[in-house]
C-alpha cells in the first residue's frame, strides 16, 4: 500500500481485539473516542505519550522531557519483553543501517571536536548524550512502534494537527488582541522566530494532507474543509509571527507545491485566490507586518552578518574538528545566543567532519526521498533548510531537532513492509 500523511488504512492488529477501517479527517470524535477503546494498553499508552510530546514540544517545559524518556523507554522495554519472539532488533537496525550509520558518525565527530577541544566542559559531554537521546533513540523509538502496530500515522496526522492547532489559535488571538502595537507574538513559544518554524510545520502538514486527501479521496468535500481551514489558520499565525526566515520558507514550499499539483490548484483556485488575497492585505494593511515585508527585500541585516562575520573567524582557528560542544556565547558574541545559520554552526562546533556527517545524512534523506518519488518531501526539507540558515540550532534547539524526528519518521517509515 502506498504510505502517506492523509490516507491510511488503520489497522493496529493488537492481541485483543483486529479491525481495519477506513479513516478519513471527519471521523467524528466519537468514532475515535470508540476506536481508543479498542487499543490494548501498550498502544493506549504509547498513544497518549506521543501526543503528550508532540504538543509540549514547542513549549519546551517537563512535559516534553518527561515524554522523551518514556516513549525512548516504552520502546525497549517492549522490545525486551514483547518484541523478542518476533523480528529481533539487529533485524530492525538492518532495515535502517545507512541511516543508523550516517546519524553514529555524527556522535563520533562531536566526540572527536570535544576531544581536541580545550574549551570543553562536563556540559559539552552531557549535550551529546541529549542528542542521542532526544533524537536519535527517539526517531528509531518511533519506527520500532511503529513496526509494531502501536500507532497508525493517521493518528499521528491528527494528533500533530491538533498540537499545531492550538498554538495557531492562540498566536491568532495574541496577533489580533496586539493589533497596532509593535510587540512580537509568539503564542506558548518563547521566540517568534521557533513559533514561525511551528506554524510553518502546520502548513508542511496541513498542505500535503490536502495533496493526499484530493489524489484518494477526491469526494470527502469535509475533510477538504477541516484541511484548508488549518492551513488558513496556520498561515495566519505565521504573518503575526514577523518571523521572515519562516515566511520565505513558506513562500517557497507553497510555490513548489502549488506547481507539483497544478490539477489541485484549478480545482480549488478560488479557495487560492481568497487565500493570497487575505494573506497580502493582511501584510499590506497591518503597518508592522507591512514594515516587516518590506524589510525582506532590503537584503540588510547588518546583526546577522556580524554574526556571520565573528563565526567565520572562529571557524578559520580550528577548521577540521572545530571548537567543541559549547555554548556560542563562550567563544562568540556573548550577546547572541548562536551562529544563525546551520552550516556554520556546524563548521564552528564540529568543523569539516561534522560538515560532513550532516551531509551524509541529508544525501542518504534525500536519496530516499527521489526513490520514494515523493518529491513534496523534499519541497519541506529545502523549506527546513532554509529555515535553518537565518535562526535556530541544528545542533542544539529542541523544537527544530524534534520536528525533523518527526519528519524523517515519515521518511524512512515507508521502508515497512505493508505500511
Amino acid at each position: 500500500m502506498r504510505c502517506s500523511l492523509g490516507y491510511f488504512h488503520f489497522n493496529p492488529a493488537s492481541h485483543a481485539t483486529t479491525y481495519n477501517i477506513e479513516m478519513n479527517l471527519a471521523s467524528t470524535l466519537q468514532d475515535q473516542l470508540h476506536l481508543f477503546r479498542q487499543l490494548n494498553i501498550w498502544e493506549k499508552s504509547t498513544n497518549i505519550l506521543i501526543f503528550i510530546w508532540l504538543i509540549s514540544i514547542p513549549a519546551k517545559n517537563s512535559l516534553y522531557e518527561i515524554s522523551t524518556g518514556l516513549i525512548v523507554l516504552t520502546a525497549i522495554v517492549h522490545c525486551a519483553i514483547v518484541g523478542r519472539n518476533s523480528t529481533s532488533f539487529l533485524d530492525f537496525l538492518s532495515k535502517y543501517s545507512d541511516i543508523a550509520l550516517a546519524l553514529t558518525t555524527i556522535i563520533v565527530s562531536m566526540i572527536i571536536s570535544n576531544s581536541f577541544s580545550e574549551l570543553t566542559n562536563h556540559e559539552s559531554w552531557i549535550a551529546i548524550l541529549k542528542f542521542i537521546y532526544r533524537y536519535i533513540f527517539m526517531l528509531f523509538a518511533w519506527l520500532y512502534l511503529y513496526e509494531q502496530k502501536m500507532f497508525s500515522k493517521y493518528r499521528i496526522l491528527v494528533y500533530i494537527l491538533l498540537s499545531l492547532s492550538f498554538y495557531s489559535i492562540t498566536g491568532i488571538l495574541e496577533g489580533f488582541y496586539k493589533m497596532g502595537s509593535d510587540e512580537l507574538i509568539s503564542s506558548f513559544v518563547y521566540n517568534r522566530n521557533p513559533f514561525g518554524l511551528v506554524m510553518l510545520a502546520g502548513i508542511i502538514t496541513a498542505s500535503i494532507s490536502l495533496q493526499y486527501d484530493h489524489e484518494h479521496r477526491k469526494s470527502h468535500k469535509k475533510s477538504f474543509i477541516l484541511l484548508i481551514t488549518l492551513l488558513c489558520s496556520f498561515i495566519l499565525a505565521l504573518l503575526f509571527s514577523q518571523s521572515r526566515s519562516s515566511w520565505i520558507a513558506a513562500t517557497i514550499f507553497l510555490f513548489m507545491m502549488a506547481i507539483n499539483n497544478k490539477h489541485l490548484l484549478l480545482v480549488h483556485r478560488k479557495s487560492v485566490a481568497l487565500l493570497l488575497t487575505t494573506s497580502l492585505a493582511m501584510i499590506f494593511f497591518h503597518e508592522p507586518l507591512a514594515n516587516r515585508f518590506i524589510s525582506i527585500f532590503q537584503f540588510s541585516d547588518p546583526l546577522r552578518i556580524t554574526i556571520w562575520s565573528n563565526a567565520v573567524s572562529l571557524i578559520q582557528e580550528k577548521p577540521i574538528v572545530g571548537h567543541g560542544m559549547i555554548d556560542y556565547r563562550h567563544i562568540g558574541i556573548p550577546e547572541f545566543g548562536g551562529t544563525h545559520n546551520s552550516i556554520l554552526e556546524i563548521l564552528l562546533f564540529l568543523g569539516v567532519t561534522g560538515l560532513l556527517s550532516f551531509s551524509t545524512v541529508t544525501v542518504i534523506i534525500t536519496k530516499e526521498i527521489i526513490h520514494r518519488k515523493r518529491y513534496e518531501f523534499l519541497f519541506a526539507m529545502l523549506s527546513f533548510f532554509l529555515i535553518s540558515q537565518f535562526n535556530l540550532s541544528i545542533l542544539g534547539n529542541k523544537i527544530f531537532l524534534s520536528t525533523l524526528v518527526v519528519f524523517l519518521f515519515f521518511i524512512f517509515s515507508i521502508r515497512i513492509p505493508g505500511k
